[in-house]
């Protein structure tokens, strides 16, 4: 599928790449802003693929020990969790352009490397970044389930705040 300029398309090699002309602001925010998409579905499913690890883990976990490790209490927690994350990471999307702008316009950028160079970079933080709580989940998992830390119970998570309360 084709979008936007002459030959760009949403996957593959021309995802990353800039024209070697110099862009004006509006261009370089065009450039930076029809790649928003494809961004957006490669971190969402990646974020769908830690949601699925993390609901495995739990049901696993919660199976063999009792203790559904990685889905929060209350679920709709994680929900909320997604959102901020989704809005979060579009608003460091917007930094790439707006960080490249500040540059272009203080004079120290001439190279159409900086936005290739930073969205490569920004778009596989991001996904490092959502894959997180997925490996956080399995490491504490299979430490749980291997006895190399205590299987937390219910009452355990909630004395400290009974005591603190009265």
């Amino acid at each position: 599928m084709v979008v936007g300029e002459s030959g760009v398309r949403w996957w593959g090699p021309s995802l990353f790449r800039r024209p070697s002309i110099p862009l004006n602001p509006w261009q370089l925010i065009g450039w930076w802003e029809l790649r928003r998409i494809p961004y957006n579905l490669i971190v969402g499913v990646t974020g769908l693929a830690t949601v699925t690890i993390m609901v495995a883990v739990g049901l696993i976990c919660n199976s063999r020990i009792g203790v559904p490790i990685g889905i929060p209490d209350p679920p709709i927690f994680a929900l909320l969790g997604i959102a901020v994350f989704a809005i979060m990471a579009n608003v460091c999307f917007t930094g790439g352009w707006v960080v490249e702008l500040l540059l272009v316009q203080a004079g120290g950028l001439r190279s159409s490397r900086f936005g290739e160079i930073a969205f490569k970079l920004g778009l596989l933080g991001s996904v490092l970044l959502t894959l997180l709580p997925a490996a956080v989940t399995i490491a504490v998992a299979v430490a749980t389930l291997e006895g190399w830390i205590p299987v937390p119970s219910e009452s355990a998570c909630w004395s400290g705040v009974d005591s603190a309360a009265g």
